[in-house]
């Protein structure tokens, strides 16, 4: 299983997922606790950290996941 980490966390809705690269376009989905998808991008390839900001998200805890193709990995990040 791929693994995905994130930092700084807990923050303001700015933080950086890092993973290792895949050779192919990935897709990043965050979602609340209630599961409502509120941001959804595309991961380059060969990328091994992506910026996400969530900046006027409400304070809470947010799933991370990422996908390339069957591969697939999460993290929780905690908004304050």
């Amino acid at each position: 299983p791929l693994t995905v980490h994130s930092r700084p966390n807990p923050n303001d809705g700015a933080f950086t997922l890092g993973f290792p690269a895949q050779s192919s376009v990935g897709e990043l989905e965050v979602r609340d606790l209630m599961g409502r998808l509120v941001w959804r991008e595309h991961i380059p390839m060969l990328r091994e950290e992506y910026q996400v900001q969530l900046f006027g998200a409400a304070a809470g805890i947010y799933q991370c996941s990422l996908r390339w193709g069957a591969r697939f990995a999460a993290v929780r990040v905690v908004v304050e």
